[in-house]
């Protein structure tokens, strides 16, 4: 499906979108978010959709991800809804962890200081290596250090979520 037949949301991402795109789930509570449903966007409920840097996932979608052991990943309740449209559902905000498990020997990689945060070094990817035994059992995670907002999924675990899952991703 094309991404624009999917739906778009509007509300304040605000509070939001740096926690999860940094995966400072410490930062984020666990009360309800809403969002309402763009008139600009499309009607389809797709099961992962990234929007504002913030990833949301279907309810069915992040049933399947807990049976598959995802335990690890941090999921905030979001009710989306559009009266115009008669929706009403429930999605999950999705916060993956962030892990140090960059392969620098095999990745191309561009050095950036963070003298906001502190004097951090930061780095931007241009090509990514994954070391597996740092990434351990995680199937769906962020690397810890890179400015990116990517989420890297294991191969076996995107084709299985394609078959079993959470087909429909608006990405």
């Amino acid at each position: 499906s094309d991404t624009e037949e999917y739906i778009r949301l509007e509300g304040d991402f605000s509070a939001l979108k740096d926690p999860c795109m940094k995966s400072e789930i410490q930062y984020l509570d666990k009360e309800k978010a809403v969002f309402q449903v763009s008139e600009e966007g499309g009607l389809e409920l797709p099961d992962f959709m990234v929007q504002e840097g913030i990833v949301f996932v279907s309810a069915p979608c992040k049933e399947w991800m807990e049976e598959e052991g995802m335990d690890y990943v941090f999921f905030k309740q979001a009710e989306v809804y559009s009266d115009t449209f008669g929706i009403h559902e429930t999605y999950w905000i999705m916060v993956p962890p962030r892990i140090d498990c960059l392969d620098i020997d095999k990745s191309v990689l561009h050095l950036e200081w963070d003298f906001y945060d502190g004097l951090l070094p930061l780095l931007e990817a241009e090509k990514i290596a994954v070391l597996p035994e740092m990434a351990g059992r995680f199937q769906m995670f962020k690397i810890l250090g890179l400015l990116d907002n990517n989420i890297y999924v294991r191969e076996a675990f995107y084709q299985k979520a394609q078959s079993q899952g959470c087909s429909q991703m608006a990405i």
